[in-house]
């Protein structure tokens, strides 16, 4: 069996590669905003709500909670794929 050239295999990996991380951080961005998007659409659905017994300092403190973790979320996994 004839050796394998390593450099043949690294340059199919390095040309599957950007288009992967670019499809992976275009889907990661969208989806952190989608999740933000419902989470404004509930906010305002519970705060305009007359029976709802939810106020504003309730939904924006679930909103000043889960903020953060989204971000968190959407940066750490955009810096991984990044740095390799």
């Amino acid at each position: 069996m004839p050796p394998i050239d390593a450099n043949i295999t690294n340059n199919v990996d390095q040309t599957k590669r950007p288009q992967f991380v670019n499809t992976f951080a275009l889907i990661v961005t969208l989806l952190s905003a989608l999740i933000l998007l419902i989470l404004l659409a509930m906010a305002f659905y519970f705060m305009a709500c007359p029976t709802g017994t939810q106020s504003y300092d309730e939904v924006k403190t679930l909103f000043n909670i889960l903020l953060p973790v989204i971000g968190t979320w959407m940066g750490t996994l955009l810096a991984f794929y990044f740095s390799k």
